[in-house]
């Protein structure tokens, strides 16, 4: 991350908008092998948030900002109105973004309505993944699968709640007196280990004792702490 920092349209952009938060990320050969030779190690934005109105901000609204800064910003394919499966699924043959010619298309597509939020009062995305960056994606991180799905993720969306999250959150905010963005690499960490200590033998009697990588664990636990408590990162 510290490349990101150091560049030379982000840093000015934050400095001038400093109720913004933007979420992106930096481009690095990893899954997909297949995004042109300019592309990589650049940062590329794909939401912000806006810590002043407390919501994420909508492609229009925040884009010209962005790319005026000349920071990298990833468009939508397409603005459907009441859209279908059908229509979004069609989505996944036009997702080249980057990719080079006659390599595929990239991972999938995101389906997002800035206008809704679920029960929890959050803005929540919706996601469709090509069946050939499953394939990949299971080959690069070598994990086993249950059914279409890696079995570190499924332990991540079902052990780590909400509750819990804020639970550790909480307990850091009381012991430090309040709360810093340094505290960040604590969180997870205290999650993860609340996680492996507390939930280790419920996910193999559930899972009917999975090959886990706990590398891999991790990875997934903290994506979803960041999709829990947003507006700390």
């Amino acid at each position: 991350m510290k490349a990101m920092f150091d560049d030379d349209a982000v840093v000015p952009y934050i400095y001038q908008n400093q109720s913004h938060v933007l979420y992106g990320e930096w481009l690095v050969p990893h899954t997909l092998k297949t995004y042109n030779d300019d592309a990589w190690r650049k940062f590329y934005v794909f939401d912000v948030f806006d810590r002043n109105k407390e919501r994420l901000l909508s492609y229009d609204v925040y884009s010209e900002g962005l790319i005026t800064a000349g920071i990298n910003v990833i468009a939508p394919i397409a603005i459907i109105k009441n859209g279908s499966i059908d229509h979004f699924t069609e989505c996944l043959s036009k997702a080249h973004y980057l990719v080079k010619d006659g390599e595929g298309g990239g991972e999938g597509v995101v389906i997002k309505n800035y206008d809704y939020t679920n029960k929890y009062g959050r803005q929540t995305w919706a996601k469709i993944v090509t069946n050939e960056f499953k394939a990949k994606h299971h080959i690069a991180m070598g994990a086993p699968t249950v059914g279409c799905e890696v079995v570190e993720e499924k332990i991540a969306a079902k052990y780590v709640t909400q509750a819990l999250v804020d639970k550790v959150h909480a307990k850091i905010v009381n012991e430090m007196d309040g709360w810093s963005s340094k505290y960040i690499p604590r969180l997870i960490h205290t999650v993860y280990y609340d996680l492996v200590t507390e939930e280790t033998w419920n996910f193999v009697k559930e899972f009917k004792n999975p090959k886990v990588d706990f590398k891999v664990l991790s990875h997934y636990v903290t994506a979803k702490i960041k999709e829990l408590k947003k507006e700390l990162f």
